[in-house]
């Protein structure tokens, strides 16, 4: 006797939905961010267009804290895709702009000034943790 099993990702399907349907830019980097998250370990094409778009948001709106999460984001995928000279230019451009204290406020994620700061700094230490896998 044989079992067969079709699985749908939902969640991954629900969110390119979301995706489409949505015009604020918070929500579109917010699931953009999501996105790539999901596929970084196995799909790392898949990662690296949603880091893409979730760079291509943050710049748009000026947003460099956002910007420095999502080139730590596009770092750790090439770096793991082999390509080690681009995953290097992602870390280094997003530790300057995570280490710019005039960029704490520079995020979709409004906060309180000391929130900022350690939002500020808990980027700041993701882009490092990953810089040094």
């Amino acid at each position: 006797m044989s079992i067969e099993v079709n699985a749908q990702h939902s969640y991954p399907d629900s969110l390119k939905q979301v995706l489409k349907n949505v015009t604020n830019d918070s929500a579109r980097f917010d699931i953009s961010v999501k996105l790539a998250t999901y596929y970084q370990e196995d799909k790392r094409d898949s990662a690296l267009y949603y880091c893409d778009k979730s760079l291509s948001i943050a710049k748009e709106n000026n947003l460099f804290l956002d910007v420095a999460s999502s080139l730590d984001n596009k770092g750790y995928v090439l770096m793991h895709m082999g390509k080690l000279p681009q995953s290097l230019q992602c870390f280094l451009e997003a530790v300057k702009l995570a280490e710019d204290v005039n960029n704490e406020n520079k995020t979709f994620y409004k906060k309180t000034k000391e929130k900022a700061r350690l939002f500020r700094l808990y980027v700041l230490s993701n882009i490092h943790h990953d810089w040094g896998i």
